[in-house]
């Protein structure tokens, strides 16, 4: 007889449920007594991702204020720049 023939399906489940269950309660007692690491590694890389996000959303901000978004209907085609657009060239 195999045994694979002897194996009760309903333990052969539980005993797994076992060993997942004592292998995260391990990689959690790993990952506490080296909390003030991994809190580290977790510091750099939010301080990496906001120096990097933050002249991005500057670039937003600016963009906007410099040509914010047109929430009416959109000029027609023949309509000229407005004055303030391009300097007058003209004596």
């Amino acid at each position: 007889m195999k045994l694979r023939d002897r194996m009760d399906p309903k333990y052969t489940r539980i005993s797994l449920y076992v060993i997942g269950t004592c292998a995260i309660i391990y990689l959690l007692g790993y990952i506490i007594r080296n909390l003030p690491t991994v809190s580290g590694a977790i510091a750099v890389a939010f301080r990496w991702c906001w120096r990097t996000f933050t002249p991005v959303f500057w670039g937003f901000v600016l963009a906007y204020l410099l040509f914010p978004v047109n929430t009416g209907s959109a000029p027609s085609p023949s309509a000229s720049p407005p004055s303030w657009w391009w300097p007058s060239w003209s004596p």
